[in-house]
């Protein structure tokens, strides 16, 4: 609802929030990630959940209905309607897609074999079929797909997802065994390890409304996703000595802060351009196709960091450590590590350095591919207001809208209202 050259500020005020549950959060959790606590974790969970919903809606649908009455009532829904507007089958078949992909993503480790696994390798080959089955739908039967080509055809919007998507990789891979690598190097608790990387999370959520005015200020979204790439690949380069083991943690902490600072740009400046690039009938699918996108994407950068760190790690425990030591145990154990007596322990660290190192250097290359990607994206005008940005991208189409009003009915009612 906000204009384009403001919006980047009030989605960076939305989730400005979430600086105070950073630290709130890790404290709740500290005391009720236990054997008799983790229930009661899940009823407040619940609570919260609900009270949100009741918060989110209510505004809402009292909005709507104070709409209906001064602009009439819209045209009944009946359940053919319903079919008509939503594509079942496209949800089935992404649904489908989704679930044999991240299934054995998430629990190839737990199998015999690991991706060697029949099962996995069935799962995921079942998720490529989907994943064609999927275009295929949308490209040649849906009527109305859930993946509209408009979308994914659109220069500017694929070139600010697929950056986007390119730099939670990033995130991704050089975060996913970096708690355990904390504990192990620092010998500390996994509580104090989740706070020395909390710089990435309060950086990321500081500069969001800081860069949305700054956009506003200069109107303009693509040079702050470039800019954030450098920042953020600046601060990944920061990262390799500040991970070592002998960094001092003030280190550690401001490299994180240095790459919550670009990531945190980057991602605000490509919703802004994605939301800038569509109809506003198309504003909700763009938004979340570039969030389910970045989602399959953090799996899919976790799987590789987990290859990476279970193929490097035990080479670099090989390389340093003299002596007998139970391989499987200090990989998988962070307890069993801190219980090894020196000079063992000190070699430990040593093979555990190696491995974060290499996993920030791949994740500090690939800034290179998200650069290139962000290159195939148009300049975004912020001046537009909503009116003016329907006529560019479509809207003298008459299509019905999300409030069961035709286009050129809308247009009607916004003559008459002014």
């Amino acid at each position: 609802v906000t204009p384009l050259k403001h919006r980047g500020i009030f989605i960076g005020l939305m989730d400005l929030s979430n600086v105070i549950n950073i630290w709130v959060g890790q404290a709740v959790v500290d005391r009720l990630a236990t054997k008799d606590m983790w229930r009661t974790g899940l009823l407040i969970c619940t609570c919260l959940v609900a009270a949100g919903a009741i918060l989110v809606v209510t505004p809402l649908w009292y909005f709507q209905r104070k709409g209906e009455k001064m602009l009439g009532e819209r045209p009944r829904r009946t359940v053919r309607w319903f079919l008509q507007q939503f594509d079942f089958v496209g949800a089935f078949i992404l649904a489908a897609t989704l679930a044999f992909t991240f299934f054995p993503l998430i629990t190839a480790n737990t199998y015999e074999g690991n991706f060697k696994n029949p099962i996995v390798i069935g799962c995921l080959c079942a998720g490529g079929v989907c994943l064609i089955a999927l275009l295929v739908w949308n490209a040649k039967f849906a009527t109305k797909p859930m993946l509209p080509k408009r979308i994914w055809s659109d220069r500017t919007v694929m070139g600010a997802i697929c950056g986007s998507i390119v730099s939670s990789l990033m995130v991704s891979m050089n975060y996913t065994y970096f708690y355990n690598y904390l504990v192990v190097t620092r010998n500390i608790p996994f509580s104090k390890a989740f706070l020395l990387a909390r710089g990435y999370q309060m950086a990321y959520y500081i500069t969001q409304p800081i860069t949305g005015y700054l956009m506003k200020r200069f109107m303009a979204a693509r040079r702050f996703i470039w800019i954030g790439l450098i920042i953020q690949t600046i601060g990944t380069i920061v990262m390799i000595p500040a991970r070592l083991p002998g960094s001092s943690d003030f280190f550690v902490a401001i490299s994180q802060a240095i790459v919550g600072l670009g990531d945190g740009m980057t991602s605000l400046a490509s919703i802004v351009a994605i939301t800038g690039s569509v109809h506003r009938r198309d504003y909700a699918m763009a938004i979340s196709v570039n969030s389910m996108m970045n989602s399959i994407i953090s799996s899919i950068g976790s799987t590789i960091a987990g290859s990476v760190w279970t193929q490097v790690l035990p080479q670099r425990l090989r390389h340093h450590i003299q002596g007998e030591y139970d391989e499987f145990k200090i990989i998988n154990n962070v307890d069993a590590v801190q219980a090894l007596t020196e000079p063992t322990y000190s070699q430990a660290i040593a093979a555990y350095g190696d491995a974060q190192m290499i996993l920030s250097i791949i994740s500090a290359s690939m800034v290179v591919i998200a650069g290139l990607f962000t290159l195939l994206m148009k300049k975004v005008d912020l001046s537009l207001d909503h009116d003016a940005q329907d006529a560019k991208f479509g809207g003298d189409e008459t299509t019905e809208t999300e409030t069961g009003y035709s286009d050129q009915k809308m247009e009607i009612i916004n003559e008459k209202e002014k």
